[in-house]
């Protein structure tokens, strides 16, 4: 079902019917000897193949007790299953899952929550569809203020331009100045200052690729989100040839504006933190719909990796892939660890444009 099954409530129940069944019976033959006077003594004396009758009608009952119990415990189990299987998917962005009800008069109590469940399944995909549609109307705002777009794009550039390019291109000028003004330093020493300069001109230049990179501005206007995406992956393998970049990329159905343009950008700043700080040798980029209402975009590398718990509050560009995601009513898990490098797993549920226009 899931991956937390729930192994234990069917054999509690059957062993509490079990001894609910051996204390009704205790008293039933208890109430029986009072009522007629009869000592237990005598109703031993009752056998059947050479075993006491009292404790044959005593082991039936208990077994059918425990029968009962193992089954109505099964049948919970499996409903219990199901909705912890809901919920899990509901927490994992699949909204459109729904559980199955059967159709009767009077629901019971763990019906009842399925069908609460479904209720508010559905009330989060229309709050998603209005979301979309929030953020489809961002986007036409947001290209009609293109200037105000534009200058706080510079401030954001320069800003990167001052705590790391120009802080790289400092301490280049500062070693080759040492290198240059010093009389004593041999062969040896010389290659590692030499080498120390030509691994900050190297991180420099990665910094600034990525920055002209985001510069470039998204071409969604005459093209579809797969061919976009396509020629921006073509521009990367050109700009970094270290880089072995794969990418597979699915048929997409019509998405909302305010969708195609969040994942674009969102492939766009993945690729970014690729090439600025990951050091890695191979990456991919993988766009694909599950299930028909899912869309599942990952974004790996086998960089150096880091710590998500200290990295992930801390840094601008995971923090922008999140607030992006939210604001399509998307979900977005980062897994990383030093040495191992990283994947970012992008999850947004498919409100079709005309549902969104509905909505």
């Amino acid at each position: 079902m899931n991956h937390r099954p729930i192994a234990s409530i069917r054999w509690k129940l059957a062993a509490l019917c079990s001894i609910v069944t051996l204390l009704v019976f205790v008293l039933s033959t208890g109430t029986f000897l009072f009522v007629f006077d009869l000592s237990l003594r005598v109703i031993f004396l009752v056998e059947w193949l050479n075993f006491p009758v009292l404790l044959w009608i005593g082991v039936i009952v208990n077994l059918i007790g425990t029968s009962a119990g193992y089954i109505i415990g099964r049948n919970m189990k499996e409903r219990l299953e199901e909705l912890d299987d809901a919920v899990y998917k509901y927490g994992r962005g699949h909204f459109g899952h729904r559980l199955q009800i059967e159709v009767s008069s009077k629901l019971d109590e763990i019906g009842l929550t399925a069908l609460h469940l479904n209720e508010m399944a559905e009330q989060i995909e229309r709050q998603v569809a209005s979301l979309q549609k929030l953020s489809t109307k961002n986007v036409e705002l947001l290209e009609q203020s293109n200037r105000t777009v534009v200058l706080e794009e510079r401030q954001r550039i320069a800003r990167e331009l001052h705590d790391a390019v120009s802080q790289q291109l400092f301490a280049i000028a500062m070693m080759t100045a040492a290198i240059l003004e010093s009389d004593e330093l041999g062969e040896g020493k010389l290659r590692k200052r030499i080498a120390a300069v030509e691994k900050l001109a190297e991180t420099a230049q990665n910094e600034m690729r990525a920055l002209l990179m985001q510069l470039r501005p998204p071409t969604l206007a005459d093209k579809s989100l797969k061919e976009a995406i396509e020629q921006f992956l073509h521009e990367c393998v050109e700009k970094q040839h270290q880089l072995k970049l794969h990418w597979e990329l699915e048929q997409l159905p019509e998405l909302s504006k305010g969708i195609e343009d969040h994942l674009f950008r969102m492939v766009q700043e993945g690729m970014s933190n690729i090439l600025r700080h990951s050091e890695a040798t191979s990456a991919s980029v993988r766009l694909r719909v599950v299930d028909g209402r899912m869309l599942h975009l990952r974004v790996s590398d086998n960089g150096i990796g880091f710590e998500v718990s200290v990295i992930k509050n801390s840094s601008f560009g995971l923090k922008t892939l999140q607030e992006r995601a939210n604001e399509i009513g998307g979900v977005v898990d980062i897994i990383s660890a030093p040495g191992k490098g990283t994947q970012v797993d992008v999850k947004v549920p498919i409100v079709i444009k005309g549902e969104i226009e509905e909505s």
